[in-house]
């Protein structure tokens, strides 16, 4: 339970800046800091249209089709989030589809893009696994759990995180 404790310590970070945050935990602690983050850390506030994808249903046309009906439809708020889990389990072709539905959602606001990772991606990205780019795409923001960390070398500044990087400054919110 501390691990999952430690992680929502930072989910403060990652709601205040709408850019794309992948998560390395467990499966299920990261389930738990993804809807953390959806839901901006406020209980109060009306929940953004939150769409939930596993890796074993991934259709990027699928989830862009689902994206927009949500939008047609829009009981709670104009903001949405889309949520894809175990991201390290796509092959090649797959992570094509993820950057072509990032080119495109990206470039509507109010989206959010969470991916979880129950590995460290950079260590796939060095096995040549998963994609450099998609990698740093979606690694704007990275909160790992410790138990992760543990497994993860401390040297290598991208995996414990973008915040560990002295230099690395949030980015610029718009209002």
């Amino acid at each position: 339970m501390t691990g999952l404790i430690d992680l929502l310590a930072d989910v403060e970070l990652a709601t205040h800046y709408p850019v794309p945050v992948l998560i390395t935990a467990p499966r299920d602690h990261a389930f738990a800091v993804a809807l953390a983050i959806a839901n901006g850390g406020n209980e109060k506030r009306k929940p953004p249209n939150v769409a939930m994808f596993d890796v074993a249903m991934f259709d990027g046309t699928a989830i862009v089709g689902a994206a927009l009906d949500r939008r047609a439809n829009e009981r709670t708020t104009d903001e949405e989030v889309l949520v894809i889990r175990e991201v390290q389990a796509l092959n090649s072709a797959e992570q094509t589809a993820l950057m072509r539905l990032l080119d495109h959602e990206e470039a509507r606001e109010r989206r959010r893009i969470i991916t979880t990772s129950s590995v460290c991606l950079f260590d796939r990205v060095g096995q040549g696994t998963f994609d450099a780019r998609l990698f740093y795409r979606l690694n704007a923001i990275h909160i790992m759990s410790q138990s992760c960390s543990d497994r993860a070398a401390i040297s290598r500044p991208c995996c414990s995180g973008a915040a560990a990087d002295s230099s690395w400054r949030p980015p610029e919110t718009r209002l």
